[in-house]
């Protein structure tokens, strides 16, 4: 039978952290009925419990909490100082206000839920230090405004576009669809004339627009990315299959994958999503021996092919006679 799997200890500190208030607000509960309010089995919820023994605010016994539920009720003491209002971190602050710089252009009240949530949130962090908050209020890409522009007179535009994984700058004629902020960034999605399909641009990385007088209506069977999951997380990509030895399984931390296997001999096979084909190749080369492309094939044999040619490029040539031509 399958071993069960652990559970994330993120899941189990904020179960921990929901129960003491919930418990010192509810003295003398039921072990039965504490466990089915927060859905855990009357096991789990007893381990619970003997784990808070080790809680408090301090190291020493009288500033830990206790616990007593010998008599099948559950009730807690020195644990005052636990129920406060949780404050958010720095980190947790900022991301929170990123979050809602990127609805409120989608906004068009001004006094709409997220410009009050902005507001408020970035008042309260300056009262409390937070000194440099410029990171938040970041400038937008130069090129936002045009591409702005072009969509409200529904306009096809010209781009001048840099792909470093290719580390080339090519341009083409785009209609644009729409701008969405993803993790952070500004993303830029319309009609590719040149691909011939719905295509997605890094506004960081457009090195210039020009606004055609020419309609920009995208085809109506134009189909757009989910970026639910991330800008390059969606279905329309290739999907990938990498064995990596225990000296690459760092990648399976630092991509998103949609499966990760433990093998027997200790590598890791997972799969993930490639938008470029290019990004795999220079991956693979990067990891040197410590990476395996399973699947699919065409993958595989195009990074074979570059690793070739790369190899090639090393040789030296030589004479007919067996000696180095240098």
């Amino acid at each position: 039978m399958a071993r069960r799997k652990p559970e994330p200890a993120n899941v189990r500190t904020g179960r921990l952290m929901a129960l003491v208030p919930w418990l010192l607000d509810h003295p003398g509960i039921e072990i039965s009925e504490a466990a089915a309010h927060h859905g855990v089995s009357e096991t789990q919820l007893r381990k619970d419990l003997d784990l808070l023994h080790l809680c408090g605010y301090g190291p020493y016994h009288d500033e830990l909490i206790d616990v007593d539920y010998s008599d099948g009720r559950v009730y807690l003491s020195n644990a005052e100082t636990i129920p406060k209002p949780l404050a958010l971190e720095r980190d947790e602050a900022i991301s929170l206000i990123l979050a809602l710089e990127s609805l409120t252009p989608l906004e068009e009240d001004e006094n709409g839920p997220a410009h009050r949530a902005l507001a408020k949130l970035t008042a309260v962090a300056i009262q409390h230090g937070a000194d440099d908050l410029d990171i938040m209020s970041e400038e937008p890409p130069a090129v936002l405004t045009e591409l702005r522009d072009a969509m409200a007179r529904h306009r096809r535009v010209h781009l001048r576009y840099h792909s470093p994984a290719r580390d080339e700058t090519t341009e083409r004629d785009v209609d644009p669809m729409r701008l969405e902020r993803v993790d952070g960034l500004w993303y830029f999605e319309g009609w590719c004339h040149v691909q011939r399909d719905t295509r997605l641009f890094r506004l960081d990385r457009i090195l210039a627009v020009t606004v055609l007088d020419e309609d920009g209506t995208a085809p109506a069977d134009a189909r757009r990315h989910d970026l639910s999951g991330g800008a390059f997380s969606g279905a329309e990509y290739p999907l990938a299959t990498l064995r990596l030895t225990p000296q690459a399984a760092w990648v399976a931390e630092y991509y998103p994958t949609e499966e990760r296997v433990d093998l027997p001999d200790g590598s890791l096979r997972v799969r993930l999503r490639v938008s470029d084909p290019q990004w795999l190749t220079q991956l693979v080369l990067r990891l040197r021996g410590n990476v395996q492309v399973v699947a699919p094939s065409d993958l595989r044999e195009a990074v074979i092919a570059t690793g070739q040619q790369a190899l090639d490029a090393y040789r030296e040539p030589v004479t007919r006679s067996g000696h180095s031509g240098l």
